[in-house]
């Protein structure tokens, strides 16, 4: 606001419409888009309305040069060239403005395409691994996700799995007791290991060997079929 201020008043005193700085004021709507297409149109309208403001009032007031005859074609030139310079400027800025946030998009882009594959293959590999995996809640022991190789190895469904708790599908010893009661108080980075017999959806039992760590309140946790 200040900058237009000041151009008007410059305007004003070097010839009115006809003064060369009147056009410094095309670069406010430049700079102005170059943050938000809103201030770029709000910056339009109001330089468009200074101009018809000055031809408007031209006739009205009393509108004198302070700059002399002989030193219109210099002063006329020295604003043109810096309006050229400060527009060449403004363009450097903001084209290396950009650019930077081009190349910095690039480069997420490509870091997420990358993660993407990698998270792709790691569940491929989950899913088509023979061990049992799944993820669960520390304090309840909840299974919160796994594998499909529960169907394969338990015979359960997906939906039949997820929700409900680890010793829900472990047949009960004193040995299991005592580790789900270590498990439900096992702090970040602990890891437990244990085997036990793993109840099938048929009531058969399987020997499975668990081994999980605690990462954020969460056990991730995964059981091998043994033999006999």
């Amino acid at each position: 606001i200040i900058t237009v201020a000041i151009i008007m008043v410059y305007s004003w005193y070097t010839g009115g419409v006809k003064s060369p700085v009147l056009f410094t004021l095309t670069l406010c709507p430049a700079a102005a888009f170059s943050t938000s297409k809103k201030q770029g149109f709000i910056w339009s309208f109001i330089t468009l309305f200074l101009f018809v403001l000055l031809f408007i009032l031209q006739p009205v007031l009393p509108i004198s040069s302070i700059v002399p005859l002989e030193w219109e074609v210099v002063f006329f030139l020295a604003v043109i060239v810096f309006i050229a310079s400060l527009s060449m400027l403004m363009s450097y800025l903001i084209n290396r403005s950009t650019f930077a946030v081009h190349r910095s998009f690039e480069r997420d882009s490509e870091e997420l395409r990358i993660k993407t594959t990698r998270l792709d293959n790691l569940t491929t590999l989950l899913n088509y691994s023979n061990d049992l995996m799944c993820i669960l809640d520390v304090a309840t022991l909840e299974i919160e996700d796994q594998n499909p190789v529960f169907k394969l190895h338990l015979g359960y469904d997906l939906s039949e799995v997820r929700g409900k708790t680890l010793p829900e599908f472990i047949e009960k010893s004193d040995k299991t007791v005592n580790v789900f009661t270590d498990m439900a108080c096992m702090e970040e980075n602990e890891v437990v290991e244990f085997s036990c017999r793993m109840v099938c959806k048929n009531k058969s039992t399987k020997p499975f060997k668990w081994i999980g760590v605690a990462r954020g309140g969460k056990i991730h946790a995964s059981a091998r079929l043994m033999e006999g």
